[in-house]
């Protein structure tokens, strides 16, 4: 595209081209005209005198006189008759500017001589003398004259022109310059400016009084812009801020499905998706359904779970107009709150369970008692005994209970530094009673050095205690439970074995579970919280706990503590 300045000076060339073209066009052809009248006058003037003097001669009616007389005259000069016959020359027949003049006293023609070739102008007059026609004398001249004369017009004209527009062009650049100085400093301004960069202090710009007023409204917009530029940065920056620090998955689609959009949490739980279609980064039909439906028919909310990740999440997808986004997806991931909820209820199961049993043996006890054995001291005192039992097995069951509670809902522990050997000594030497009664040994192995580490001791205690009673508790007389320590790369290593019946293969995943109790413990007096409460209490020290086992060979628990 041609700059502002080219295009004026264009058009100050073309207007001088046009006026002068106009100018001379004028000039040439009324020249050409006045030069053709003053060239027929002369021929015809010319053609008179010739006639003058030849008047005697053809009076006389001497032809061969009047032929002579005739050719002294020379080439241009011709004599007539009355009747239109040339006495001179080789004219073939009666030219028309002859018959004109004896029809009306004179006559122009122009034609091409054919003794020349040349374009020539004639002029002819009649000759009379007291009203009697004696004849016609003509004269001639060469076109090219007049021509001549206008091309020297020509010529005179065209290098006006030249000069004008020399002058024109001139002119227009000085002009053009005026203008467009002050408009290049604006674009380079409004660049800048569009570049981020600070617009130059405000100058007068010059080129007039409308420069300088759009000067003035491109430095008003100029601070309004940087103003919205600010505000837009301000918000985006929030923006970004809030969707970053959002623990829920957002992600924006374009009106062809594809990933525009993601926060960091879309990122990890997605992994990387901008510019790949959603259905590929998804790859959930269920929640592409949903993207398809919010755009046809508004907001769609649904809860999925992510296969093969495991994880359940609530998608909302939200219908967008504007701003190249069609769809807004958002995924909250509820995997916490509906384990929270399948793990309430299976609670509420289990202690529903675990409680109607020794409430409907309290329960029957009491009906026996009721109905007369209270009053028969003998049978009384068993049934007694056995609602002792049973309270205690409530007890049991609200206290682990309520210990379990803690330790899942975080509850703070007292660390401390403690000695293993020292507490696996006290855990020892609480069992040996009832390792006695059951004719099983108790032993402990550990090393006097072993070095001192960070722990809730309580709680430690419990777990090992829980361990080595269930040992004592499966362990047939006879048998043997060892408790060994060790310290090693991994940390502080407690395991518990014995040579009880052992734990089947089908139980052994699920007996860290609430409640859950193998076939071999349901005949015993357990709660089924005991290696839960084991499980939690080792996993709020950062270690952890596993099982191994082969029937009839006796079972193998193991701690490991970090250092």
């Amino acid at each position: 595209m041609r700059s502002l300045r080219v295009r004026i000076a264009l058009a100050y060339t073309a207007l001088i081209v046009l006026a002068m073209t106009a100018l001379g066009v004028v000039l040439l052809g009324d020249e050409d005209r006045r030069m053709r009248a003053a060239l027929d006058a002369r021929l015809l003037s010319e053609a008179r005198l010739a006639g003058e003097a030849a008047a005697p001669l053809l009076a006389a009616g001497v032809d061969p006189a009047a032929a002579a007389f005739g050719q002294r005259l020379g080439p241009t000069l011709s004599l007539f008759g009355p009747d239109g016959t040339p006495l001179t020359g080789a004219a073939d027949g009666t030219p028309p500017e002859v018959r004109a003049a004896l029809a009306s006293g004179s006559g122009q023609a122009t034609r091409r001589d054919p003794a020349t070739g040349r374009r020539t102008r004639y002029a002819a007059a009649a000759v009379s003398r007291d009203g009697r026609m004696l004849g016609v004398a003509r004269s001639a001249a060469a076109d090219s004259a007049a021509g001549a004369a206008a091309r020297r017009i020509a010529l005179v004209v065209l290098v006006a022109a030249v000069a004008a527009v020399a002058g024109a062009a001139l002119l227009a650049r000085i002009i053009a310059g005026s203008v467009t100085r002050p408009l290049a400093r604006l674009r380079r301004a409004a660049r800048g400016l569009a570049a981020g960069e600070e617009p130059p202090p405000r100058t007068p710009m010059g080129g007039g009084a409308e420069v300088e007023a759009l000067t003035d409204a491109f430095d008003e917009m100029g601070a309004r812009l940087r103003e919205n530029l600010a505000t837009l940065a301000e918000e985006r920056s929030r923006l970004e801020g809030l969707l970053a620090a959002s623990a829920d998955a957002v992600l924006a689609l374009d009106a062809g499905g594809v990933v525009r959009f993601e926060n960091p949490a879309a990122m990890a739980l997605l992994g990387s998706g901008v510019g790949r279609p959603f259905a590929e980064v998804a790859r959930h039909h269920e929640i592409s359904g949903l993207v398809r439906a919010a755009r046809a028919g508004g907001r769609q909310v649904a809860q999925v779970r992510l296969d093969p990740r495991g994880q359940w999440v609530e998608a909302t997808v939200s219908p967008i107009r504007g701003g190249g986004w069609a769809a807004l997806v958002i995924l909250h991931d509820i995997t916490d709150v509906r384990s929270a909820d399948t793990t309430r209820r299976d609670f509420v199961a289990n202690v529903s369970h675990e409680l109607r049993t020794p409430l409907a043996g309290i329960k029957a006890v009491v009906e026996t008692l009721r109905d007369g054995a209270i009053h028969d001291p003998a049978a009384a005192t068993p049934f007694l005994e056995r609602v002792d039992g049973e309270i205690d097995r409530l007890v049991q069951l609200v206290e682990e209970l309520l210990q379990l509670a803690r330790l899942e809902s975080g509850a703070a522990m007292q660390m401390a530094s403690v000695r293993p050997r020292a507490l696996l000594e006290g855990c020892i030497a609480r069992f040996a009673h009832l390792a006695g009664r059951a004719g099983v040994s108790l032993t402990l192995e550990a090393p006097a050095d072993l070095p001192a580490i960070n722990a809730d001791a309580a709680r430690l205690e419990q777990a090992t205690g829980n361990l080595i009673h269930n040992a004592i508790k499966f362990t047939p007389p006879g048998g043997a439970v060892t408790v060994t320590a060790t310290h090693g790369a991994r940390g502080l290593r407690i395991t518990v074995a014995d040579t009880g019946a052992g734990i089947d293969a089908a139980d052994l995943p699920r007996i860290f579970e609430r409640f859950y109790m193998a076939d071999r413990a349901r005949a015993g007096s357990g709660t089924g919280l005991g290696l839960a409460i084991v499980k939690h209490v080792v996993r709020a020290h950062g270690g952890s706990v596993d099982a191994r086992s082969t029937p009839g060979r006796g079972a193998v628990f193991t701690i490991t503590l970090p250092s």
